[in-house]
């Protein structure tokens, strides 16, 4: 009896263990057993833009194909562009025959040598029969009208050209037009990969280090210098509006200049001259221990009672469609410019570099309406945009306080004789750009102060953040909504005054508000262009436009200022004119940003 338990122990634990071997063996070699699925090994893209803006593309797809019966190429969010004349052919020189309405769910053979478009929401996708397996190459031609946008500024463009939902090893995109691309002409910028965006033979090139996964995407931004092209895709935003929505997820990391990248100067140094790096090496380390002590302390002494404001626009804050709001007539915030700046700027109506430039701008037309300054243009043997003085001799310190601190700078800059002369800000900001900097900064709290304490700041509740610790949430009212509502409304007005059939008689006075807050949107100079071709005596009866100079002056001014202080800024955000990566110069691309633009979405083979 105790022969046969213990034959049944035995035999139990024998087939335990073969049990155990047995899913040891699954768990252990199963994941290392792959079923092989399709790959694309390269994409390479060739864009040319023709005098329109319109854009002709071909596509070589270089794939090993085990499954699925298509390949296909979503395109979403287009707007004012559309994708038309698609053609395939693969590498056994078959010309693929285009069907009017593609059927996804067609059977292998139905699909093959075949090719078409597949309606989807917001978009369409280009479809083409898989054919046959193996190692196969494709050849994709389309158009896309309207790739370039005339923006209120500037032509651009920007456009998601490649983003798969299966990884890709290798991908080149090449965009050209019939004028050479360079940075003399064009800034760009690359987004959502890991490579480089440069000029290549009058060529604007993005490339790939190694390949791109599901969750790459290859985005590109481009701001053309000059009107090189006779556009008819019109947009009411300004390309700093963009670049700010392109930007809006870009890690702030990957924009500065990184501790390793100056680590990697040092050693450069030390190749070149041993005791130079010495000596740039204790200055280094002393730096950097000073600067983790006082953020230490400082972290450790008021982080856990240290309170952020944070204002959050809600779901119900959303503004309208542009297209779908009404026409607004009157001067927004009851002609306050720097409420109106302040929601302009919260409720993203105007990139936030325009508004900068554009309240400086505002203030001085403000100041030459009123008659204390006078702008005049002097001739200089200079070649610069800039050639205007502003004379403050007659002007006193104005009552509003936010006027008060920006007319202190100025006359500062200007020296004893009060007389702002080109140049001069340029080399006051190289040492006091910051007393500029902190000014826009004054305006935000000077406002936001003020709303709170009339009720329009809504208090949300209080929460803890990872990074800045406590944090009160702060809404809008919606009396805020409105007045955006009614920049937005004056801002479509002002754009389409010219094409508005039942456009009323405005006496002068209104005109001057108009200019005004023209110019705070950054819109001053299309606005003066059709006041002069519908009003031509305009000019004749008000300050603002003395001699025809005084609009564009203060927009020149202003934007000479700003840029001013940019220059002087280890992260220069909105300067456009250097070889930097922030500044379009080309180079790395960012990993992230560029989300916003429309285009590819998604794609490869099922």
């Amino acid at each position: 009896m105790i022969s046969v338990i213990g034959n049944n122990i035995i035999k139990k634990y024998i087939f335990g263990f073969r049990s155990g071997i047995f899913f040891l063996f699954i768990f252990i070699i199963f994941p290392f057993i792959k079923v092989k699925a399709n790959t694309i090994n390269d994409i390479s893209i060739d864009v040319y833009i023709d005098k329109s803006g319109n854009a002709k593309i071909t596509e070589i797809w270089d794939a090993d194909l085990t499954q699925g019966t298509e390949g296909y190429r979503p395109f979403t969010g287009l707007e004012n562009s559309s994708i038309s004349n698609f053609k395939v052919k693969d590498d056994e020189g078959n010309i693929y025959t285009p069907l009017e309405q593609w059927d996804t769910n067609a059977k292998f053979y139905d699909k093959a040598y075949k090719s078409g478009f597949n309606y989807i929401s917001d978009g369409v996708e280009l479809c083409w029969g898989i054919s046959k397996y193996g190692h196969r190459v494709y050849t994709l031609e389309y158009e896309i009208s309207n790739l370039v946008v005339k923006y209120t500024d500037k032509q651009g463009i920007y456009f998601n050209f490649l983003n798969l939902d299966i990884p890709v090893k290798s991908a080149e995109i090449s965009l050209y037009s019939d004028t050479p691309l360079s940075l003399n002409n064009v800034k760009i910028w690359g987004f959502g990969y890991k490579g480089n965006d440069t000029f290549q033979n009058g060529k604007i090139v993005m490339k790939t280090d190694k390949g791109l996964s599901s969750s790459d995407y290859m985005t590109l931004l481009v701001r053309f210098e000059n009107d090189m092209f006779d556009v008819n895709n019109i947009s009411y935003r300004s390309f700093d509006e963009v670049y700010d929505e392109a930007f809006s997820n870009v890690k702030e990391k990957e924009v500065k200049k990184t501790p390793i990248r100056e680590i990697l100067s040092i050693i450069l140094m030390f190749l070149l001259s041993p005791t130079l790096f010495y000596i740039v090496a204790v200055i280094l380390i002393l730096s950097i221990y000073k600067s983790s002590v006082s953020k230490t302390s400082l972290s450790s002494m008021t982080n856990s009672d240290k309170v952020t404001n944070k204002l959050i626009l809600r779901p119900e804050d959303k503004l309208p469609d542009f297209k779908d709001i009404n026409y607004y007539r009157d001067i927004p915030c009851d002609k306050n410019i720097f409420l109106a700046y302040w929601i302009s700027d919260s409720y993203s109506i105007t990139g936030l570099s325009t508004l900068k430039k554009g309240i400086i701008g505002a203030i001085l037309l403000k100041w030459i309406k009123e008659k204390r300054i006078t702008i005049e243009e002097q001739q200089s043997r200079f070649m610069s945009k800039n050639n205007y003085i502003v004379d403050f001799t007659k002007m006193e310190a104005p009552h509003d306080e936010m006027e008060s601190r920006l007319y202190n700078i100025f006359i500062e800059a200007a020296g004893e004789n009060s007389i702002l002369e080109p140049f001069e800000f340029e080399k006051w900001s190289a040492h006091n750009y910051q007393k500029l900097e902190n000014w826009f900064i004054e305006v935000d709290n000077f406002v936001s102060d003020n709303l709170t304490i009339r009720g329009l700041i809504l208090d949300g509740g209080t929460t803890e953040d990872k990074y800045d610790g406590k944090v009160n949430i702060k809404h809008m009212a919606l009396e805020l909504k409105n007045e955006a509502i009614n920049i937005q409304g004056f801002k479509k007005f002002i754009l389409d005054f010219s094409i508005i059939p039942e456009r009323e008689y405005i006496e002068v006075h209104i005109w001057e508000d108009y200019l005004i807050f023209a110019e705070l949107l950054g819109l001053a100079d299309k606005v003066r262009e059709q006041f002069k071709k519908i009003y031509p005596d305009f000019k004749d009866y008000t300050s603002i436009m003395l001699r025809d100079t005084s609009v564009y002056a203060a927009h020149v001014i202003a934007e000479y200022c700003y840029n001013s202080i940019e220059r002087n800024k280890t992260y220069r955000e909105h300067n456009y004119s250097g070889t930097s990566r922030s500044s379009g110069g080309g180079g790395r691309s960012y990993s992230g940003g560029g989300s916003s633009s429309k285009g590819s979405s998604g794609g490869g083979f099922r």
